[in-house]
């Protein structure tokens, strides 16, 4: 009996003992308590809170604060201005010198001038005057070019024109005579076919025909090729029209620009 309420104890121990590692795996095991009395814990948790409470009572913080005002000096101004614009030429006092109320302290010129004396205003208008007569004259002269050019392109037209009419006469003429070449060659060929003339004639004959359509044909060729010139010294003359319009657009602007600054 005894020996087997021994074994269920071991059994018990044993079993125990596995679930408490099973535990110990799953959550750990307790920290083992230092050797620390109880009442010194007590008295450093009371003395840190006693710490804490002192500082917050006693510490004064920085407290950031806005002041709206006007700062005015004792004497003088805080700035220099002139009344008008221009350039220091000279100036009389030092940085760090002391001034009095009504000292002159530099010369301010409205109207700066150069090293050799000449106005900085009237050099800068000269030079934009220089700059202004130079595109003037390079926009006039681009215009003349372009107004010969255009003159040149006219009397080319003119002449292109007269050349086409008078190949519209030749054509004219020359469809009349292939006309009559053709009936002489049918005749030439009855006359021929009834042993009434020659064959070396007619084949002559033939031959008129075919030159007299060979110089028409020349005279067409002749026609299409003059329009086709007639057609680009018109897209010639269209381009020249639009570069000389924006040509003198440009020198009214210049113009009035120029008027402008004077």
């Amino acid at each position: 009996m005894y020996d087997e309420a021994s074994q269920e104890q071991q059994a018990a121990e044993l079993f125990r003992r596995e679930v408490r590692l099973t535990e110990a795996e799953g959550f750990g095991v307790p920290a083992m308590p230092a050797g620390i009395p109880q009442w010194s814990l007590t008295l450093l948790l009371a003395s840190l809170f006693a710490v804490a409470a002192w500082f917050v009572c006693t510490t004064h913080y920085a407290h950031k604060q806005t002041v709206i005002g006007q700062v005015t000096p004792a004497a003088g101004t805080f700035r220099i201005m002139a009344t008008k614009s221009g350039i220091a030429e000279r100036v009389l006092v030092n940085e760090g010198d002391r001034v009095r109320g009504g000292q002159v302290l530099m010369f301010v010129s409205s109207t700066p001038r150069l090293e050799h004396g000449e106005s900085l205003s009237v050099s800068l208008r000269e030079n934009q005057r220089s700059q202004l007569d130079l595109q003037a004259s390079q926009a006039n002269a681009r215009r003349d070019q372009l107004l010969r050019q255009r003159e040149e392109l006219v009397t080319r037209r003119k002449g292109i024109d007269a050349d086409l009419s008078q190949i519209a006469g030749s054509i004219h003429l020359q469809n009349e005579r292939v006309q009559i070449h053709e009936r002489t060659v049918d005749a030439a060929r009855i006359l021929g076919n009834q042993g009434m003339m020659a064959a070396l004639t007619v084949h002559a004959k033939e031959n008129d025909l075919i030159e007299s359509r060979q110089f028409l044909s020349a005279l067409k060729r002749e026609k299409a090729q003059q329009e086709s010139m007639r057609e680009q010294l018109r897209v010639q003359g269209e381009r020249i029209g639009a570069e000389l319009r924006s040509v003198l657009t440009e020198a009214v602007l210049w113009s009035s620009n120029f008027g402008h600054h004077d």
